[in-house]
C-alpha cells in the first residue's frame, strides 16, 4: 500500500494501478469468511459423519479451530490489514497532532498484539497474567473469562475512549459498534456456551466443532466490518490518503 497526494495523481487511475473500494473490499472478505466456514464445516461434517477423521491432512488444514490453519491464517491477515490501516490513521493523527492521536496509537498497538495473539495462542498466558494482576488491585472483580473480558474492556473504553468515540462520525461510530457487537458476539460464543458445553460434553464432538466454528466466523466476521469501517473513515475524513495495490 502507498500513501500519495491527490494533487500528485491523475484524475483517473492508470492500467496498472488497481484502487482499493470500501465496499466492494467488505463484501469480498465477508464472502471469503463465509466460504471458509462452510469449508470447515464440512471438514468437520466428515470428520464426525464417516469414517475419514483427517482426510489425508485436509480436515486439520481447513478446521477453524486449528491453529495453523487455512482460516486461522486468514484470521491474522485481517487483524493485520486492520493494524496497517490504523496505522496510517494514527501517522496522520499524530503529524496533525490531533487530540485522540494516542487513542489512535493504542488501538494500532492492540491489533498489532492480536495479530500476534491469532498465530500465537499467546493470549493464553496473557489471560492469566492480567487476571492474576488485576484480581490482586480488585479482588471483588469477576474470575470468569468472558465477564472478566467485558469488564475490562467496558473499563478501558469509559476511561480513555469514551470522548474519542463521541468525536467519531456518526456513521463510523454506528459502524465500528456493529463491528465490536459481532466480534464480542463470537467471543461470547466460544468462551461461554462453548466452553461450557466442552466441559459437559468434552471438545471431541460435532456440536462443539459447530459452535466453535460459528465463534469464530462471527470473529472473522467482526474483523471484515472494523476493515470496512476503518476503509470508509478513511475516505471520509482522510480524502488526501490513496489506497492502491
Amino acid at each position: 500500500m502507498t500513501t500519495t497526494s491527490l494533487q500528485e495523481r491523475p484524475i483517473q487511475p492508470s492500467s496498472s494501478e488497481i484502487r482499493v473500494l470500501p465496499d466492494k473490499l467488505g463484501i469480498d472478505i465477508e464472502l471469503v469468511v463465509v466460504f471458509l466456514s462452510l469449508l470447515s464445516l464440512t471438514g468437520q461434517s466428515i470428520k464426525y459423519l464417516t469414517v475419514y477423521d483427517e482426510a489425508f491432512g485436509l480436515i486439520p488444514l481447513v478446521n477453524m479451530g486449528k491453529t495453523l490453519s487455512i482460516p486461522t491464517i486468514f484470521t491474522v491477515l485481517l487483524y493485520f490489514m486492520a493494524f496497517l490501516l490504523l496505522g496510517m490513521i494514527s501517522a496522520v493523527k499524530l503529524a496533525d497532532k490531533d487530540q485522540f492521536r494516542w487513542q489512535w496509537c493504542g488501538l494500532t498497538g492492540l491489533f498489532l498484539y492480536l495479530a500476534f495473539d491469532r498465530g500465537t495462542a499467546l493470549h493464553t498466558y496473557v489471560f492469566k497474567l492480567v487476571r492474576g494482576w488485576v484480581s490482586g488491585l480488585l479482588p471483588f472483580f469477576p474470575y470468569h473469562r468472558w465477564v472478566f473480558s467485558l469488564g475490562l474492556v467496558l473499563i478501558i473504553l469509559v476511561c480513555f475512549y469514551l470522548k474519542f468515540f463521541k468525536a467519531l462520525p456518526k456513521e463510523t461510530l454506528k459502524r465500528a459498534l456493529v463491528s465490536l457487537g459481532i466480534y464480542y458476539l463470537g467471543f461470547l460464543l466460544i468462551e461461554r456456551f462453548g466452553d461450557d458445553f466442552a466441559a459437559i460434553y468434552s471438545t471431541n464432538s460435532f456440536v462443539f466443532s459447530i459452535l466453535l466454528t460459528l465463534g469464530k466466523t462471527l470473529e472473522m466476521s467482526g474483523l471484515a466490518a472494523a476493515t470496512y469501517t476503518l476503509l470508509k473513515y478513511l475516505e471520509l475524513t482522510i480524502p488526501e490518503i490513496s489506497l492502491e495495490l
